[in-house]
């Protein structure tokens, strides 16, 4: 592989922000934070390099024939010197290859789509049953009180004059002229307007409060509430650590039931982040790739698609692969 000229063959695969690709034309046009480690290597340690992808686009696992497939495979088979990944380290990777200092420690979260129901009592989301139902009974106070004043005054109104003055100022619809045929009739009517005032405002509040910030009807935290809900499917991502891991999971724990209902799935979870955002799965990913799953997302479209929960499954740390010396 020329080594004695000190020229190495290094394989990588797209995931950002990791590795990302920039100019298709150029065989060297890639960005991100392994890329910009192997650029730093190579000057510091002045050697030249080949970056190839693996064909099956997989960081490695072993298959059904036994064998590794991805990057850990051709690690093995030494097509390749090293691999910048970075990979999740497990004892199964660990015996395959050797491991440089980790560079990285992640979370793993489920990521899934926000799916958000038309509410048809948003309406009257702003103040519960209580209050509410207070507001009725008030609104019948001031009625008859309005409407027995009236007809023991000289010159009363009407009880349908009184009733719309009631309902127009609680709907901020204007009001109805009455006439001040006495101090009480005009403290009556003045403290019910001015309180209407305030309901209306309040309510008009909280109103575009809800409407700004819809709510989602569950979201999920962990993977344990991924597993238990039936919204949307999820997979797992083929050649990953995570599909190592499953290959020896406890069927009795949580993570035997998410192995159990999970689905294969191709490419990173970057790679399937229309997918996601569709709603048609949902998966578990690397929470710095998450955050730039959701960044990239909103900046695109204005909204957020996508949740990522806050109850992390495990932890990992990451590094490049090499050769087994």
């Amino acid at each position: 592989m020329g080594k004695s000229r000190g020229h190495y063959i290094v394989a990588g695969e797209i995931w950002p922000p990791w590795l990302e690709r920039t100019n298709h034309s150029d065989p060297m046009g890639f960005s991100g934070i392994t890329w910009e480690i192997l650029q730093r290597t190579s000057d510091i340690l002045d050697f030249t390099f080949t970056f190839v992808q693996p064909e099956d686009g997989k960081w490695g696992s072993i298959d059904q024939s036994g064998e590794w497939n991805g990057m850990i495979g051709m690690i093995q088979r030494k097509e390749i010197d090293f691999a910048i990944g970075p990979f999740g380290m497990n004892p199964e990777r660990a015996r395959a290859c050797e491991f440089s200092v980790p560079i990285a420690l992640d979370h793993l979260i489920p990521v899934t789509p926000v799916l958000l129901n038309k509410d048809p009592w948003v309406l009257a989301r702003p103040f519960d049953f209580l209050v509410w139902t207070s507001l009725l009974g008030l609104c019948a106070v001031c009625i008859g009180t309005l409407v027995l004043m009236t007809l023991l005054l000289p010159q009363g109104h009407s009880v349908g004059v009184v009733v719309e003055f009631v309902v127009k100022s609680l709907v901020n619809e204007g009001s109805v002229t009455i006439r001040r045929t006495s101090k009480s009739l005009s403290i009556m009517s003045t403290f019910w307007l001015f309180g209407m005032m305030v309901l209306v405002h309040s309510y008009s509040g909280t109103l575009t409060a809800l409407l700004a910030v819809p709510k989602a009807p569950f979201l999920v935290e962990s993977m344990e509430d991924l597993t238990n809900q039936d919204m949307f499917p999820w997979k797992i991502e083929t050649g990953s650590v995570l599909e190592q891991m499953s290959l020896t999971a406890d069927p009795a724990t949580i993570f035997g039931g998410f192995v159990r209902g999970a689905q294969p799935g191709a490419g990173t979870c970057y790679d399937n982040i229309e997918n996601i955002e569709n709603g048609e799965y949902a998966m578990v990913c690397e929470r710095i790739s998450v955050e730039k799953m959701i960044s990239d997302g909103f900046s695109k479209s204005g909204k957020c698609s996508l949740y990522s929960g806050r109850i992390a499954f495990m932890s990992l740390a990451f590094a490049m692969a090499f050769q087994v010396r």
